[in-house]
């Protein structure tokens, strides 16, 4: 009995760690896109949070209410680009991790029978 839930742990471990893979490829595909390019990496990533940086010292927007809403939206950009960063973290621990599942898995089978 202890096996099989041991078994069913790496199983479990192994499918996570194929999906962060599978999304880790995903993201390396649309960096291949000059649109996701374009609109997200240049065009959000950098130019737009360069100009809310810049918008912070605009004289018209200073009052209270505008600074934390440009405050809101600098903190999202830099959430954006951490959960982009993430998601090859995730996917290259997985990948350099995957060989150990799966021997483990292999021993497990291998005590049970």
């Amino acid at each position: 009995m202890h096996n099989d839930s041991q078994l069913e742990q790496v199983e479990l471990t192994i499918e996570e760690a194929k999906k962060s893979i599978e999304r880790m490829e995903a993201l390396k595909r649309l960096r291949q896109n000059r649109d996701f390019v374009s609109l997200l990496e240049e065009g959000y990533l950098q130019e737009e949070a360069a100009r809310l940086v810049l918008a912070k010292a605009e004289p018209a927007l200073q009052s209270e209410e505008q600074q934390k809403m440009l405050d809101n939206m600098i903190t999202a950009v830099g959430y954006y680009r951490q959960y982009l960063n993430k998601i090859f973290q995730f996917g290259n621990h997985a990948q350099h991790a995957m060989s150990q599942h799966e021997q483990t898995r292999d021993e497990i089978m291998a005590e049970a029978h």
